[in-house]
């Protein structure tokens, strides 16, 4: 979620699966991580996997994702929002 990091818009195919991860700083250390599609919760990363989701064949339209994290110390943020627009058939 953190590219594109000028344009902040991306154009897929429909019938795609979406990789969403996160790059961490080396210095944070991470308790977890949830993405999210405007309100609605599409799914969460685990440490062991690179902080990443595989979001299996998002419907077609504008979807607007971000990610909600926690690190170990209690601390909680959200990244910068990003447009994703899965093009129709």
């Amino acid at each position: 979620l953190l590219r594109p990091t000028v344009a902040r818009d991306l154009n897929v195919p429909a019938d795609l699966d979406l990789v969403l991860q996160a790059s961490i700083a080396p210095d944070v250390r991470l308790a977890k991580i949830h993405y999210f599609d405007a309100d609605v919760a599409v799914g969460e990363g685990r440490g062991s996997d690179g902080w990443r989701f595989i979001w299996k064949s998002p419907a077609q339209g504008i979807h607007c994702l971000y990610a909600q994290w926690e690190t170990a110390e209690g601390k909680r943020g959200v990244t910068n929002p990003a447009l994703v627009i899965v093009q129709t058939k």
